[in-house]
Protein backbone atom coordinates (compact mmCIF):
# COMPACT_ATOMS: atom_id res chain seq x y z
CA UNK A 1 0.00 0.00 0.00
CA UNK A 2 1.71 3.22 -1.07
CA UNK A 3 1.32 6.42 0.70
CA UNK A 4 1.98 10.35 -0.41
CA UNK A 5 3.69 12.45 2.04
CA UNK A 6 3.16 16.34 1.46
CA UNK A 7 5.90 18.31 3.09
CA UNK A 8 5.34 21.96 2.57
CA UNK A 9 8.47 24.19 2.57
CA UNK A 10 9.41 27.62 3.77
CA UNK A 11 12.74 28.83 4.59
CA UNK A 12 13.24 25.73 6.94
CA UNK A 13 16.96 25.98 7.04
CA UNK A 14 17.30 26.73 10.81
CA UNK A 15 14.46 25.25 11.73
CA UNK A 16 15.99 21.21 10.77
CA UNK A 17 14.70 20.49 7.43
CA UNK A 18 17.33 18.30 7.00
CA UNK A 19 16.96 16.24 9.68
CA UNK A 20 12.92 16.30 9.27
CA UNK A 21 13.87 14.74 5.57
CA UNK A 22 16.58 11.88 6.93
CA UNK A 23 13.47 10.97 9.60
CA UNK A 24 11.19 10.44 6.63
CA UNK A 25 13.64 8.27 4.30
CA UNK A 26 14.63 6.17 6.87
CA UNK A 27 11.67 5.13 7.86
CA UNK A 28 11.06 1.27 8.33
CA UNK A 29 8.03 1.38 5.97
CA UNK A 30 9.84 2.93 2.93
CA UNK A 31 6.59 2.54 0.24
CA UNK A 32 6.05 5.52 0.24
CA UNK A 33 6.25 8.89 -2.54
CA UNK A 34 8.31 12.35 -0.95
CA UNK A 35 6.42 15.14 -2.09
CA UNK A 36 8.49 18.18 -1.38
CA UNK A 37 6.98 21.63 -1.97
CA UNK A 38 9.66 24.64 -1.90
CA UNK A 39 6.67 27.44 -1.26
CA UNK A 40 9.47 30.55 -2.38
CA UNK A 41 12.33 29.97 -0.13
CA UNK A 42 14.99 32.08 0.13
CA UNK A 43 17.00 30.83 2.44
CA UNK A 44 18.82 27.40 1.32
CA UNK A 45 15.70 25.00 1.92
CA UNK A 46 15.24 24.62 -2.15
CA UNK A 47 19.26 23.61 -2.44
CA UNK A 48 18.43 21.08 0.34
CA UNK A 49 15.17 19.83 -1.72
CA UNK A 50 17.18 19.14 -4.36
CA UNK A 51 20.00 17.44 -2.79
CA UNK A 52 17.16 15.00 -1.38
CA UNK A 53 15.36 14.51 -4.91
CA UNK A 54 18.74 13.41 -6.24
CA UNK A 55 19.37 11.23 -3.22
CA UNK A 56 16.33 9.12 -4.02
CA UNK A 57 14.06 8.24 -6.35
CA UNK A 58 11.05 8.17 -3.64
CA UNK A 59 11.16 11.93 -3.53
CA UNK A 60 9.50 14.47 -5.92
CA UNK A 61 10.01 18.13 -5.83
CA UNK A 62 7.86 20.99 -6.30
CA UNK A 63 9.11 24.51 -6.62
CA UNK A 64 6.84 27.33 -6.83
CA UNK A 65 6.30 31.15 -5.69
CA UNK A 66 5.03 31.72 -2.52
CA UNK A 67 1.90 31.14 -2.03
CA UNK A 68 1.45 29.77 1.98
CA UNK A 69 0.82 27.17 3.51
CA UNK A 70 -2.36 26.35 1.71
CA UNK A 71 -0.87 26.72 -1.37
CA UNK A 72 1.63 24.37 -1.27
CA UNK A 73 0.07 21.44 0.45
CA UNK A 74 -2.80 21.83 -2.86
CA UNK A 75 0.36 21.91 -4.76
CA UNK A 76 1.76 18.52 -3.25
CA UNK A 77 -1.88 17.12 -3.60
CA UNK A 78 -2.39 18.24 -7.39
CA UNK A 79 0.63 15.20 -8.10
CA UNK A 80 -0.30 12.11 -5.69
CA UNK A 81 -0.61 9.40 -6.57
CA UNK A 82 -0.55 6.95 -3.16
CA UNK A 83 -3.66 5.11 -1.97
CA UNK A 84 -3.45 7.43 1.25
CA UNK A 85 -1.82 10.81 2.09
CA UNK A 86 -0.21 11.98 5.22
CA UNK A 87 1.27 15.22 5.79
CA UNK A 88 4.51 16.23 7.57
CA UNK A 89 5.57 19.59 8.85
CA UNK A 90 9.00 20.27 7.72
CA UNK A 91 10.09 21.22 11.04
CA UNK A 92 9.17 17.90 12.73
CA UNK A 93 11.33 14.89 13.04
CA UNK A 94 9.93 11.21 12.95
CA UNK A 95 10.31 8.09 14.84
CA UNK A 96 11.31 4.97 12.00
CA UNK A 97 8.46 3.28 12.76
CA UNK A 98 5.98 6.59 11.99
CA UNK A 99 4.93 5.33 8.99
CA UNK A 100 4.46 1.46 9.83
CA UNK A 101 2.32 2.95 12.66
CA UNK A 102 -0.36 4.36 10.65
CA UNK A 103 0.15 1.85 7.63
CA UNK A 104 -0.61 -0.81 9.68
CA UNK A 105 -3.84 0.12 10.35
CA UNK A 106 -4.80 1.28 6.66
CA UNK A 107 -8.16 0.10 5.25
CA UNK A 108 -10.54 3.10 6.67
CA UNK A 109 -11.44 6.83 5.39
CA UNK A 110 -9.60 7.74 8.39
CA UNK A 111 -6.54 7.01 10.60
CA UNK A 112 -5.60 9.21 13.07
CA UNK A 113 -3.02 7.97 15.62
CA UNK A 114 -1.94 10.19 19.18
CA UNK A 115 0.10 13.74 19.08
CA UNK A 116 2.71 14.92 21.25
CA UNK A 117 3.11 18.43 21.37
CA UNK A 118 6.69 19.78 22.54
CA UNK A 119 6.62 23.51 23.55
CA UNK A 120 10.04 25.52 23.94
CA UNK A 121 10.10 25.04 28.12
CA UNK A 122 9.89 21.23 27.42
CA UNK A 123 6.76 20.95 28.56
CA UNK A 124 4.94 17.95 26.46
CA UNK A 125 1.43 17.66 25.99
CA UNK A 126 -0.07 14.47 24.55
CA UNK A 127 -3.72 13.58 22.67
CA UNK A 128 -4.58 10.38 21.40
CA UNK A 129 -7.90 8.29 20.80
CA UNK A 130 -8.92 4.78 22.34
CA UNK A 131 -8.29 2.14 19.93
CA UNK A 132 -11.22 0.97 17.77
CA UNK A 133 -13.25 1.77 14.41
CA UNK A 134 -15.89 4.29 14.42
CA UNK A 135 -18.76 5.42 12.91
CA UNK A 136 -18.54 8.96 11.98
CA UNK A 137 -22.37 8.92 12.61
CA UNK A 138 -22.02 7.32 16.18
CA UNK A 139 -22.67 10.50 18.53
CA UNK A 140 -20.43 9.58 21.01
CA UNK A 141 -17.48 8.62 18.53
CA UNK A 142 -17.54 11.77 16.44
CA UNK A 143 -18.31 14.14 19.81
CA UNK A 144 -14.75 12.27 21.39
CA UNK A 145 -12.92 12.71 18.01
CA UNK A 146 -13.30 16.42 17.84
CA UNK A 147 -12.60 17.26 21.74
CA UNK A 148 -9.60 15.17 21.49
CA UNK A 149 -7.78 17.97 19.50
CA UNK A 150 -6.61 15.45 16.61
CA UNK A 151 -8.46 17.01 13.80
CA UNK A 152 -7.51 20.38 13.81
CA UNK A 153 -4.45 19.72 11.58
CA UNK A 154 -3.76 17.64 9.03
CA UNK A 155 -0.51 15.31 10.12
CA UNK A 156 -0.58 12.19 12.05
CA UNK A 157 -3.57 10.76 9.99
CA UNK A 158 -3.84 9.07 6.73
CA UNK A 159 -6.64 10.53 4.60
CA UNK A 160 -8.14 8.64 1.43
CA UNK A 161 -6.43 10.12 -1.73
CA UNK A 162 -9.39 9.28 -3.65
CA UNK A 163 -12.10 10.75 -1.43
CA UNK A 164 -9.65 14.32 -1.64
CA UNK A 165 -9.95 13.69 -5.19
CA UNK A 166 -13.60 12.79 -5.88
CA UNK A 167 -14.82 15.86 -3.99
CA UNK A 168 -12.53 18.31 -4.91
CA UNK A 169 -11.22 18.71 -0.87
CA UNK A 170 -8.69 21.85 -0.82
CA UNK A 171 -6.94 23.94 2.07
CA UNK A 172 -8.68 26.97 1.88
CA UNK A 173 -6.29 29.63 0.24
CA UNK A 174 -5.90 33.32 1.76
CA UNK A 175 -6.01 32.61 5.59
CA UNK A 176 -3.31 31.49 8.03
CA UNK A 177 -5.70 30.63 11.18
CA UNK A 178 -7.54 27.79 10.99
CA UNK A 179 -7.08 26.94 7.40
CA UNK A 180 -6.01 23.03 8.35
CA UNK A 181 -8.65 22.68 10.84
CA UNK A 182 -11.19 23.49 7.96
CA UNK A 183 -9.49 21.01 5.47
CA UNK A 184 -10.38 18.45 7.94
CA UNK A 185 -14.11 19.32 8.31
CA UNK A 186 -13.78 19.20 4.62
CA UNK A 187 -13.28 15.73 5.16
CA UNK A 188 -15.34 14.90 7.65
CA UNK A 189 -17.76 15.77 6.00
CA UNK A 190 -17.53 12.89 2.89
CA UNK A 191 -16.48 10.14 5.29
CA UNK A 192 -18.43 7.43 6.87
CA UNK A 193 -16.07 5.81 9.16
CA UNK A 194 -12.07 6.37 11.21
CA UNK A 195 -10.01 4.13 13.12
CA UNK A 196 -8.48 5.72 16.26
CA UNK A 197 -5.20 4.70 17.13
CA UNK A 198 -3.94 5.12 20.84
CA UNK A 199 -0.17 5.12 20.55
CA UNK A 200 1.60 8.70 20.35
CA UNK A 201 3.16 7.84 16.76
CA UNK A 202 3.73 12.06 15.82
CA UNK A 203 5.60 14.37 17.86
CA UNK A 204 4.99 17.92 16.77
CA UNK A 205 7.84 20.48 17.68
CA UNK A 206 6.71 24.01 19.14
CA UNK A 207 9.32 26.22 17.81
CA UNK A 208 9.93 29.69 19.94
CA UNK A 209 8.02 33.00 18.95
CA UNK A 210 6.81 31.03 15.37
CA UNK A 211 3.05 29.97 16.37
CA UNK A 212 0.54 31.96 14.08
CA UNK A 213 -1.50 31.43 16.70
CA UNK A 214 -0.10 34.53 18.68
CA UNK A 215 -0.28 36.39 15.47
CA UNK A 216 -2.49 39.52 16.08
CA UNK A 217 -5.27 39.57 13.57
CA UNK A 218 -7.84 42.10 13.37
CA UNK A 219 -10.56 39.64 11.82
CA UNK A 220 -9.32 37.16 14.57
CA UNK A 221 -12.90 36.74 15.50
CA UNK A 222 -14.85 36.42 12.49
CA UNK A 223 -12.08 33.61 11.28
CA UNK A 224 -12.59 31.75 15.22
CA UNK A 225 -16.49 32.30 14.22
CA UNK A 226 -16.62 30.96 10.94
CA UNK A 227 -14.67 27.80 11.78
CA UNK A 228 -16.97 27.39 15.21
CA UNK A 229 -19.79 27.48 12.78
CA UNK A 230 -18.67 25.33 10.14
CA UNK A 231 -17.57 22.59 13.19
CA UNK A 232 -21.35 23.21 13.99
CA UNK A 233 -22.73 22.43 10.59
CA UNK A 234 -20.27 19.37 10.55
CA UNK A 235 -22.26 18.09 13.54
CA UNK A 236 -26.08 18.75 12.44
CA UNK A 237 -24.54 16.95 8.66
CA UNK A 238 -24.17 14.18 10.58
CA UNK A 239 -27.18 14.45 13.08
CA UNK A 240 -24.87 13.64 16.25
CA UNK A 241 -25.84 16.47 18.24
CA UNK A 242 -26.52 15.09 21.67
CA UNK A 243 -27.26 17.45 24.78
CA UNK A 244 -23.30 16.96 25.96
CA UNK A 245 -22.11 18.05 22.40
CA UNK A 246 -24.01 21.23 22.13
CA UNK A 247 -23.51 21.82 25.51
CA UNK A 248 -19.96 21.71 25.07
CA UNK A 249 -20.13 23.82 21.39
CA UNK A 250 -22.03 26.80 22.74
CA UNK A 251 -19.92 26.63 25.83
CA UNK A 252 -16.80 26.99 23.30
CA UNK A 253 -18.74 29.73 21.32
CA UNK A 254 -19.43 31.46 24.19
CA UNK A 255 -15.61 31.75 25.46
CA UNK A 256 -14.70 33.03 21.51
CA UNK A 257 -16.99 35.79 22.01
CA UNK A 258 -16.20 36.62 25.65
CA UNK A 259 -12.13 36.52 24.44
CA UNK A 260 -13.16 38.92 21.55
CA UNK A 261 -14.52 41.18 23.67
CA UNK A 262 -12.03 41.37 25.87
CA UNK A 263 -9.60 42.27 22.92
CA UNK A 264 -11.41 45.36 22.41
CA UNK A 265 -9.56 48.21 22.84
CA UNK A 266 -11.08 51.04 24.83
CA UNK A 267 -9.42 54.07 22.96
CA UNK A 268 -10.06 52.14 19.74
CA UNK A 269 -12.24 54.50 17.34
CA UNK A 270 -14.23 51.48 16.21
CA UNK A 271 -14.52 50.14 19.94
CA UNK A 272 -18.81 50.47 19.52
CA UNK A 273 -19.16 48.63 16.05
CA UNK A 274 -16.68 46.23 17.14
CA UNK A 275 -18.15 45.26 20.17
CA UNK A 276 -21.69 45.24 17.87
CA UNK A 277 -20.54 42.81 15.27
CA UNK A 278 -19.75 40.57 17.71
CA UNK A 279 -23.35 40.54 20.01
CA UNK A 280 -24.96 40.24 16.33
CA UNK A 281 -24.34 37.03 15.78
CA UNK A 282 -27.50 34.87 15.39
CA UNK A 283 -26.56 32.24 18.33
CA UNK A 284 -26.93 34.23 21.26
CA UNK A 285 -30.82 33.10 21.82
CA UNK A 286 -28.23 29.33 21.88
CA UNK A 287 -25.89 30.50 23.91
CA UNK A 288 -28.94 31.91 26.63
CA UNK A 289 -30.09 28.51 27.12
CA UNK A 290 -26.66 27.14 28.16
CA UNK A 291 -25.90 30.31 30.66
CA UNK A 292 -25.41 28.29 33.76
CA UNK A 293 -22.17 26.61 32.26
CA UNK A 294 -20.09 29.68 31.70
CA UNK A 295 -17.89 31.00 34.53
CA UNK A 296 -17.13 34.20 33.55
CA UNK A 297 -17.54 37.42 34.96
CA UNK A 298 -21.10 38.13 35.94
CA UNK A 299 -21.58 41.72 34.24
CA UNK A 300 -20.12 40.68 31.13
CA UNK A 301 -21.83 37.62 30.90
CA UNK A 302 -25.09 39.23 31.32
CA UNK A 303 -24.06 41.90 28.73
CA UNK A 304 -23.53 39.50 26.38
CA UNK A 305 -26.10 37.03 26.77
CA UNK A 306 -28.80 40.52 26.61
CA UNK A 307 -26.59 41.62 23.23
CA UNK A 308 -26.38 44.94 25.27
CA UNK A 309 -23.90 46.68 23.24
CA UNK A 310 -23.80 49.71 24.71
CA UNK A 311 -23.79 48.81 27.69
CA UNK A 312 -20.61 46.35 27.05
CA UNK A 313 -19.32 49.47 25.49
CA UNK A 314 -19.65 51.75 28.65
CA UNK A 315 -18.19 48.96 31.04
CA UNK A 316 -15.29 48.54 28.55
CA UNK A 317 -14.18 52.48 28.79
CA UNK A 318 -14.89 52.00 32.34
CA UNK A 319 -12.09 49.68 32.91
CA UNK A 320 -10.01 50.98 30.52
CA UNK A 321 -10.30 54.38 32.58
CA UNK A 322 -9.27 52.17 36.00
CA UNK A 323 -6.25 51.17 34.15
CA UNK A 324 -5.17 54.30 34.24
Amino acid sequence: MRLSIIIPVYNSVSKGLELCLESVLNQTYSNFELILVNDGSTDGSYDICRYFEGKDSRVKLIDKPNGGVSSARNAGLDIAEGRYVTFIDSDDVMSKDYLSGLAENYGYDLTVCGVKQIFPDGKIKTYSLPDGVYSIDDPVAFHRLIQSRLVFGPCNKLFRTDVIADNNIRFPEGIDYGEDRLFCYQYLSKIKNFKGVSSVCYEYLIQPGDSLSTKYRSNLFELEYSQWKALYSLYKFHDVITDQSEKDLFTELFWLVNDAIMRCKGNSSRLYSDIKQILDIEEIDGLRQHSSLYQANNIIKKLILNRNAVGMYLFIKLMDLCKK
